[in-house]
């Protein structure tokens, strides 16, 4: 049942609440400038591409930085953070709490409140439906309110971070970066982040799902390809691979994007022969419309994230 995630359905009145209150908390957090400066999700003029783009240049420069006492380029070690169920596991008085402690105003404040206390929910199926069930932790899947509400909960994520660790999210996607010219330094430097996100989930019972989370590193030196970061959390080793995947960007160790072009070039070969199929001399779709789904389902697969992968 694990796999299985409820959707909440409201009236359309409720959604429309839900969206004014959400435009009202979107002006607060913005024009105040409370949420974390590396959080791109759910954000008005942000996307996945920002994040994406920044590690890249995060390692890029780290690669050309020549400052050091070797002057040989810094190593970048990076983890993948996963978290298991995030959005489920909110704490409702921890959320109410770190609103107030960033002096959110007490009308929404209190209507927060009302919306997230005596929720209840039930499953129907095949004309047969379960017994209510009361929520006592959690955002509303599929709520209007609910990502920024999420921002707020995991804004301080990376508030105790050690100085030199970088973090870029996502929602709940997290990434942590450490660098050094010594590999072992950034290995050092990286798990004392980790120590700290651990801390942090641990203080506000939110689960890391280890199992999901990665660990790689970038170096341009051909003789460190075997080198493996031993870094740890909730005492598990993390396991490593050579092509880690994120917001849907496949990085690699030289950061070439080779594996990425690949399936750039798989996908967009799919997806042509599926406009290939909606096209002909004598019958198909007109030219116009062709051109719709090919901007919309083909070129756009092709140019996500271009800025940081494209040479």
């Amino acid at each position: 049942m694990s796999c299985y995630r409820p959707i909440q359905l409201t009236s359309c009145l409720g959604k429309l609440f839900e969206k004014l209150v959400k435009v009202r908390m979107n002006y607060w957090l913005e024009s105040e400038k409370l949420l974390n400066p590396k959080q791109a999700g759910f954000r008005s003029l942000k996307s996945t591409e920002d994040q994406v783009t920044r590690i890249t240049q995060i390692i890029v420069n780290g690669l050309n930085d020549n400052t050091g006492p070797q002057r040989r380029g810094k190593r970048t070690v990076m983890a993948l953070i996963d978290f298991s169920r995030a959005f489920d596991k909110v704490l409702h008085m921890g959320l109410l709490w770190k609103m107030s402690k960033m002096k959110c105003p007490p009308c929404l404040l209190k209507t927060t409140k009302a919306f997230l206390s005596n929720r209840q929910s039930r499953v129907r199926f095949e004309g047969k439906a379960s017994h209510y069930k009361k929520f006592t932790g959690g955002v509303p899947r599929g709520g209007v309110l609910s990502p920024t509400l999420f921002l707020i909960f995991i804004n301080d994520i990376s508030s105790n971070l050690p100085k030199g660790v970088e973090v870029s999210l996502f929602a709940d996607d997290l990434a942590l970066l450490a660098q050094n010219e010594d590999l072992e330094q950034a290995s050092s430097l990286l798990q004392q982040g980790l120590e700290c996100i651990e801390k942090w989930a641990k203080k506000w019972k939110m689960t890391l799902n280890v199992d999901k989370c990665e660990v790689t590193n970038s170096s341009k030196w051909t003789k460190e390809a075997s080198w493996r970061p031993n870094v740890k959390l909730l005492d598990r080793r993390l396991k490593y691979s050579d092509s880690p995947t994120f917001l849907g960007v496949t990085f690699e160790r030289q950061l070439t994007f080779r594996k990425h072009v690949d399936k750039i070039k798989e996908k967009a070969n799919k997806r042509l022969k599926v406009l290939r199929c909606l096209s002909g001399k004598s019958w198909g779709a007109d030219k116009e419309d062709l051109r719709i789904v090919y901007l919309a389902y083909t070129k756009s697969a092709i140019d996500y994230a271009s800025n940081a992968w494209y040479p």
